[in-house]
């Protein structure tokens, strides 16, 4: 029997219905059979758009990115006015680390849909992403003004982040008065508020950031304490949640703990364990199964202990040395000044690219004549190594050979200056008690306030800050006329 003549309307049909078939799949969460039936499409109409912009959405799905890029372009190419196509092809550029290209699809898609607040909230987000600060903030202010909620914890983040707290608080707030439920918005109210100094407030919003700390496990909220129970006679359970340096910061509660009669068991990163071995009662390996009657993570002592800028425990050292391991690393320290050198930070950090620099930025505190200078951090590239061994001062590289804290711990006993940038050996230096210079971004960490050269947190600390958003060489320059009058008195 013949077939029917096939007519563009009845193709038209079955494209569509294809389409349906894959869009029900996708619904199902079954991607591969989804991105099947849309690639039948796509033979059956190599000029279909629509079955195009499916099939790239399926794409992105099963993880080719790439090839959900090609098929965007595909659909752009027969309709070049399809808007949400340019708009998922911003955000796959951006995804793939193309993120100019990405900010110029939506610009293309807002020039289609100029009254879509999304999109400008997409462009603020790129821009800001691209560290273009200021050019993203009249971006999220179009997309507030247009109702788009998420936009106003957009620009409480971005003020932050220049430096402006009192305006990122009132966006954070104002964000919260329209029903932004979301932890960004309740988060960065505290981080603007400790920034300013206003701790106790501070300490309270701050409990909005997430956990996703493998020591959290199933812990039951009800036992969580918030320093109103008394737990003399209790066992409590205080554990590590962010980074290394948050750990060493907030160690110094253990001991206050228990002198008020509480048995501490002390659970933070394998690096720290030698290192913390005297602040608990017991160390407890990360994984261990344990019995308490009340937990608590590092980070949230301060509040349970109602912290303010008055009252923060500042009695250093609460950190020391192990003798043996200091004994040892004497032979090597060289003739003096002895000055330990962090330029860099971890850089899996969500903020490294602000608060570390490069070789190249300190290597005019490396010139300075007549220092033994001890590279303590652990990253330290063969270029880096082949570049210190060039310069007339004698520079060891000790940080990679480090296997815990304890013995960085070691050798910052036995240095007479550590020069770091805000990571966790500006921490451990702090901790000890060591004369310590931290090199700061504009828009430095809640922990070091603002606008002050000194730490109430740790009394042996300097800072050192940009006075402009990018301003390390200004950074170095104060450092190096410091590092003189610091040689000419001793």
């Amino acid at each position: 029997m013949s077939q029917p003549p096939t007519t563009p309307d009845s193709t038209a049909r079955e494209v569509a219905a294809r389409i349906a078939h894959g869009q029900s799949l996708a619904r199902l969460g079954d991607w591969a059979q989804a991105a099947a039936r849309y690639h039948s499409a796509i033979q059956l109409a190599p000029d279909s758009p629509d079955a195009y912009f499916h099939f790239a959405t399926a794409q992105a799905q099963l993880g080719d990115i790439q090839g959900a890029i090609d098929a965007l372009n595909s659909a752009l190419a027969f309709a070049p006015d399809h808007a949400a196509a340019r708009v998922n092809l911003g955000h796959l550029l951006r995804a793939s680390g193309q993120a100019e290209a990405g900010l110029e699809e939506y610009r293309r898609a807002l020039y289609l849909t100029p009254q879509d607040a999304s999109l400008r909230h997409h462009v603020g987000t790129t821009l800001a992403g691209l560290d273009r600060l200021e050019e993203a903030l009249p971006w999220f202010v179009q997309a507030a003004e247009r109702g788009h909620l998420p936009a106003n914890a957009a620009l409480g983040t971005t003020h932050l982040q220049l430096g402006q707290p009192e305006e990122a608080l009132r966006w954070f707030r104002t964000a919260r008065q329209k029903g932004d439920a979301t932890s960004t918005a309740r988060l960065g109210e505290g981080l603007s508020l400790l920034t300013m100094g206003e701790l106790k407030p501070g300490w309270d919003s701050y409990e909005a950031r997430p956990v996703p700390s493998p020591f959290l496990g199933g812990r039951d909220a009800a036992l969580r304490w918030d320093g109103k129970r008394d737990i003399r006679g209790k066992t409590l359970l205080i554990w590590a949640e962010q980074g290394l340096g948050d750990s060493i910061m907030f160690a110094r509660y253990v001991p206050l703990l228990r002198q008020r009669g509480a048995r501490v068991m002390l659970t933070v990163q394998s690096p720290l364990l030698s290192l913390m071995a005297d602040l608990p009662d017991q160390l407890v390996a990360e994984g261990s199964t344990v019995t308490f009657d009340l937990h608590c993570p590092l980070p949230s002592l301060p509040r349970a202990f109602g912290t303010d800028l008055a009252t923060i425990p500042a009695n250093t050292p609460y950190l020391f040395a192990d003798i043996e391991r200091l004994k040892r690393w004497r032979p090597r320290l060289g003739p003096g000044p002895r000055i330990g050198l962090v330029w860099a930070g971890n850089p899996d950090h969500a903020g490294d690219r602000h608060r570390s620099l490069t070789r190249d930025h300190v290597m005019p505190l490396l010139a300075i004549p007549g220092i033994s200078w001890h590279i303590l951090q652990k990253e330290v590239t063969a270029d880096d190594e082949v570049a210190l061994s060039e310069l007339p001062n004698e520079i060891r590289v000790p940080g990679p050979s480090f296997a815990t804290f304890a013995d960085t711990a070691a050798l910052v006993s036995g240095l007479d200056l550590v020069i770091s940038v805000d990571t966790s050996v500006a921490h451990l230096a702090g901790a000890l008690a060591k004369p310590c210079w931290i090199m700061l971004p504009h828009a430095a960490d809640f922990r070091w306030l603002r606008d002050r050269t000194d730490s109430p947190w740790y009394p042996s600390v300097r800072l050192f800050r940009q006075s402009h958003r990018n301003d390390w060489p200004g950074v170095i320059a104060a450092v190096a006329t410091e590092l003189q009058d610091f040689l000419a008195q001793r």
